[in-house]
């Protein structure tokens, strides 16, 4: 039991590594803690990257859990990262994610990545901007927590299926702009 801890928690930290505390001029911080007890990695997923477009963030739930789950995530965190880099707009970051989830069902047989699919947020702070853009895909919306201690909730006026739901319809992913004033605090959650 005790090595199967140490394994989970090793591959925890290898999927979904901590960032730094400080990126592109933001402050940081993240928490995993799994829902089921006593199970240290599952369908949650983080990242944060700065780019040349800004500080780009996803938070996301994959359907299933177990090592079907964990699979998936690699395949979300892993297109996010090299998506969040290249592409200028974060509504072709979600289509990244997209093509790169329907890849992989059609590269493997499984049905429990046939019928997967992926809820997330992903989020946009350009550099010295004050704004926030976000891109919903089928997950629950973010909060802004204001230096005075209100609280406004950010849902999707125009909300896509989630990743990986792409042959049920098109809907275009929309990146909505919220002010993010200094002192403020965005809060993803899954």
């Amino acid at each position: 039991l005790a090595s199967q801890r140490e394994i989970a928690e090793a591959a925890q930290r290898a999927v979904l590594p901590g960032p730094p505390g400080r990126i592109g001029g933001f402050d940081i911080a993240v928490r995993y803690e799994a829902a089921q007890e006593d199970a240290f990695i599952g369908g949650d997923l983080y990242a944060v990257q700065d780019s040349p477009h800004g500080v780009r963030l996803i938070v996301g739930d994959v359907r299933g859990k177990g090592m079907g789950a964990v699979a998936a995530v690699v395949i979300v965190i892993g297109a996010f990262r090299e998506a969040a880099e290249q592409e200028t707009t974060l509504e072709a970051v979600a289509q990244r994610l997209e093509r790169a989830l329907e890849r992989e069902a059609a590269r493997r047989d499984s049905v429990d990545i046939l019928e997967g699919f992926a809820t997330v947020v992903l989020a946009e702070l350009p550099h010295g901007d004050g704004i926030v853009r976000i891109v919903n895909r089928g997950h629950p919306p973010p909060l802004l927590l204001h230096g005075d201690g209100t609280v406004d909730e950010l849902p999707a006026r125009s909300p896509a299926l989630p990743l990986g739901m792409g042959d049920l319809g098109t809907w275009p992913d929309l990146a909505e702009e919220h002010r993010f004033p200094g002192g403020a605090t965005l809060l993803l959650y899954t």
